[in-house]
């Protein structure tokens, strides 16, 4: 699993679009870690 980030927006910007995810903040270790445990409850493996 790949945490959200915001290296595209410099790519927007030069595109002239807004970057609607500007304020979203990136998942903190345990917020992956609880999402990685609801992939491994339905027999799914993430690392």
């Amino acid at each position: 699993m790949l945490p959200f980030h915001k290296l595209g927006a410099t790519k927007w910007r030069a595109l002239g679009l807004e970057f609607t995810l500007a304020n979203t903040l990136a998942p903190t270790r345990d917020q992956m870690s609880a999402a990685r445990a609801v992939f491994a409850a339905h027999g799914l493996h993430a690392v």
